[in-house]
């Protein structure tokens, strides 16, 4: 963040993020993904909590389902 001297939607093509919307909800974001230089797909995405935008996606959309599968995985741990 340090190095930051824009928002990341500036950097690159212009087009870093792109949103996927609710079929349901058109102004829900389904899921956002984060594009390459070169408009790739990122396989990575690193640091993710220090962009505001998908930190506020995250823990709308994905917080709880990660919560859930670390309490399934550490009963497993504890059971064996």
């Amino acid at each position: 963040a340090a190095l930051r001297t824009k928002d990341l939607e500036e950097w690159g093509n212009g087009k870093i993020l792109q949103h996927v919307r609710d079929d349901k909800n058109a102004k829900d974001i389904k899921e956002i993904h984060v594009l390459n230089w070169n408009g790739a797909l990122s396989p990575v995405v690193h640091q993710f909590d220090r962009h505001k935008e998908l930190q506020k996606w995250w823990f709308k959309w994905k917080r709880k389902d990660f919560e859930k599968e670390w309490t399934e995985f550490k009963t497993a741990l504890s059971t064996k």
